[in-house]
């Protein structure tokens, strides 16, 4: 693990030396470490983690997995070498209040971003997404974070957006098909809930899945009364379900999905989604139909028009 030990205190270079005694190395290992600032502490546990005997090194990783937490909001506070950012990393990629203070540090490696972004969760992606700084200077998140199924349709889309706008060109496949079919979209800012697309795209990759599941044991087709195949209804996307409920029903629905699925449909037929392609359960650049699939509805709780 590469250190600047001059950037640490005596003690700290002791214990990370070769001629550091075994027994001081393991107490180190486990944390106690006295007199030490708690981004000094962490750096020497995370060194440790890397240490050649192995009791030593399982030691120190048990230490960083539960590290407590006045002692990580400390080290978090710390200006830490990138090694130690990388560690903690690894052992905290889908705790939201660490990953917010990684990312923003200025040492912080590429690689350690890339890293985040390809096991970053829902919120997590969130918030690696808003720097776009970082995403400009490392063009390789942008494409992990595209490619993570736990990161939002629309965030994936708007970070490509932010490449094309800066003439970066990733490496993911199809990508230049989806750069010139986001020339005909609005990209939209971040929200702190789902966009409508979000929810659909997850809801027709939950499909995609449970399709395939169910393809070896049951029919996912049915013939209605006059004979013809129609699709079963626990296979059919958000909708299509919303187009078959009555008034009760889409009152229960949450108004977001019932405004979204009724206005983000126009008469001019424009991409509709951008799916990333390796991930995409059943195609790539739908467009959408002339027809709204749903006819407009408004709950009492919404507005009148979108």
């Amino acid at each position: 693990m590469d250190l600047e030990l001059d950037r640490l205190s005596p003690q700290a270079r002791k214990i990370l030396g070769p001629d550091a005694p075994a027994a001081a190395r393991m107490m180190a290992a486990r944390g106690v470490l006295p007199g030490l600032k708690p981004g000094e502490i962490v750096t020497v546990v995370a060194a440790l983690t890397h240490a050649e005997d192995a009791a030593v090194a399982e030691t120190a990783r048990g230490t960083v997995a539960k590290l407590p937490p006045p002692l990580l909001s400390g080290a978090l506070a710390s200006d830490l070498e990138p090694a130690t950012i990388d560690v903690l990393a690894r052992g905290y990629a889908e705790r939201a209040e660490v990953v917010e203070k990684l990312v923003i540090m200025p040492r912080i490696r590429g690689e350690t971003l890339e890293l985040l972004a390809q096991r970053a969760t829902e919120q997590t992606g969130e918030i690696i997404a808003t720097n776009e700084q970082r995403m400009l200077e490392f063009p390789a998140v942008i494409e992990k974070l595209y490619m993570n199924k736990r990161v939002r349709m629309s965030t994936a889309d708007r970070l490509v957006e932010l490449a094309v706008r800066n003439h970066i060109e990733l490496g993911f496949p199809a990508f230049r098909e989806v750069a010139e079919a986001i020339q005909n979209e609005l990209i939209i800012e971040p929200t702190a809930e789902p966009t409508f697309d979000d929810v659909l795209f997850n809801e027709t990759e939950r499909i995609a899945v449970a399709t395939q599941a169910a393809a070896a044991d049951q029919d996912t087709h049915q013939a209605d009364e006059e004979g013809q195949e129609q699709l079963k209804e626990e296979f059919l996307p958000l909708y299509a379900q919303l187009a078959q409920m009555n008034v009760t029903r889409r009152s229960a629905a949450p108004c977001s999905a019932l405004r979204a699925s009724a206005c983000c449909w126009s008469g001019t037929p424009t991409v509709w989604s951008r799916k990333r392609p390796s991930r995409a359960p059943f195609c790539t650049n739908r467009t959408r139909s002339a027809s709204p699939p749903v006819e407009p509805f408004f709950p009492t709780c919404c507005a009148s028009s979108p």
